[in-house]
């Protein structure tokens, strides 16, 4: 969903000066001089002190692990975000909303399918009403959360919130392009009831109730008592979970990037001896090739900490949501949480990356 992610838009090193007061999707950050140690993993052989580290060797090494990311995969991610960049505004709210209406359409069938309400109990009553303003209340942790993890000073700070937000901004880039704020409203607004009908009453419910009918059968069966709140709580469990591993997934670095980006590490110092003579580089192959393998092995480690970072975040949002779920007993609640927590999430990293300006 997201397209493969461009190094040159990642600090080398966290704590570095950064010039722009705002991170830019476009330009490279370079480094001072100071003594790095490089510790990656063993099987990549890269393990040594570096001395008289320069901004022009980092920017090389982010320059290079960027074209050699760019040329992964078959360019059908980068058509497609083009492809939708390009719509006007209408076909866009028209394909956002469609998708939304199929989705919320699968989960209903879903949902009756296992006896379930697909609506969760909300309804046009007074009650959702009162749902709703828990959900708001209910939601000021998150957002406190999210507005300390996804501040603009902490992301220039953080390379792995750097990673994680720059992951999110190409993806929103194309599709929020050209829209008004309304406009944006109506697709964030889609995004997240869609999350919300799929993880709460469609798997959740879904699991609890096949689990209810299993427990009861072994009950008769072997005369087992069996707790009231295990299937409640093993559905919880597994919807976050999977929920986790999703986000982990979609953000994690794909087997093609890492596998173009060992290659290069293991074959670094041949290839800048070799440029070193055929280009007419005076610059020193072994700083060039260290700064190579320590740009590389820390966009290795920081890709897999921000996916990291991000499925223990969606893992507890899905347990926050389906308690709140549980304890209303109203889809509302949580779908209020879900809306204004990625309306936090939207507002920052646009306003960090300065997307859906219109020109």
């Amino acid at each position: 969903m997201i397209a493969p992610p461009a190094a040159r838009w990642a600090s080398v090193r966290p704590g570095c000066p950064v010039s722009p007061s705002r991170p830019s999707l476009h330009a490279p950050r370079t480094t001072s001089a100071r003594r790095v140690v490089i510790r990656s993993k063993a099987d990549l052989g890269v393990e040594r002190t570096l001395t008289d580290f320069r901004g022009d060797a980092a920017r090389r090494a982010l320059m290079r692990l960027d074209n050699l990311l760019s040329g992964v995969g078959d360019g059908e991610d980068e058509l497609l975000n083009n492809v939708l960049a390009s719509q006007p505004a209408p076909s866009k709210l028209m394909l956002s909303t469609c998708a939304g209406v199929i989705v919320i359409t699968a989960c209903t069938v879903a949902c009756w399918l296992c006896g379930n309400d697909p609506l969760g109990g909300a309804s046009f009553s007074t009650d959702s009403l009162f749902a709703a303003l828990l959900g708001v209340g209910a939601s000021v942790p998150l957002i406190l959360l999210r507005r300390m993890l996804w501040n603009p000073k902490l992301i220039r700070e953080s390379p792995v919130l750097q990673q994680l937000t720059l992951r999110e901004a190409k993806y929103l880039e194309p599709l929020i392009s050209g829209l008004t704020k309304p406009q944006q409203a109506v697709i964030l607004l889609t995004d997240s009831l869609t999350i919300v009908m799929i993880m709460l009453p469609t798997l959740m419910g879904c699991i609890k109730s096949s689990l209810t009918v299993y427990f009861d059968i072994v009950q008769e069966q072997t005369g087992f008592h069996m707790p009231g709140f295990l299937p409640l709580g093993v559905a919880l469990g597994l919807s976050s979970v999977i929920y986790a591993i999703g986000r982990f997934g979609n953000t994690n670095h794909t087997e093609d990037e890492v596998s173009v980006v060992v290659d290069a590490i293991t074959n670094a110092d041949r290839y800048y001896r070799v440029m070193s003579v055929t280009d007419g580089n005076r610059q020193d192959p072994l700083l060039n090739a260290t700064a190579f393998k320590m740009v590389a092995a820390d966009w290795l480690t920081r890709a897999h900490s921000a996916a990291m970072l991000t499925g223990v975040i969606g893992f507890f949002d899905i347990i926050y949501l389906g308690m709140l779920w549980q304890i209303t007993g109203d889809l509302t609640a949580p779908a209020m949480v879900a809306i204004l927590c990625s309306a936090v999430e939207y507002d920052c990293i646009t306003k960090t990356y300065g997307l859906g300006q219109q020109e």
